[in-house]
């Protein structure tokens, strides 16, 4: 193992029950259950950090997409809309 730094942290009151709580129930230590909560924390940061994590699902249906779609979209918008206009008279 490597070694360890000493890195100080301050809690409220209730952080820290929580974290002594956690600490008897996994049977662990403090040290541990916040060395386990930052890993956690890190690991999910990792992925949620890069924008394309976060709008993969979005970009693959825009791929499958019509390539024309930004071209003269205000006329388009406004055909749409006229024609509704026409289909409630």
């Amino acid at each position: 193992m490597p070694p360890r730094k000493l890195v100080s942290l301050r809690v409220d009151d209730d952080t820290q029950q929580r974290i002594a709580r956690l600490a008897r129930v996994r049977r662990s230590t403090q040290s541990a259950v916040i060395r386990e909560a930052i890993a956690a924390l890190a690991e999910k940061a990792r992925f949620e950090d890069r924008p394309y994590e976060a709008w993969k699902d979005g970009i693959a249906m825009i791929k499958e997409a019509p390539a024309d779609l930004s071209v003269r979209t205000g006329r388009r918008f406004r055909r749409l809309l006229v024609s509704r206009r026409k289909g409630r008279r």
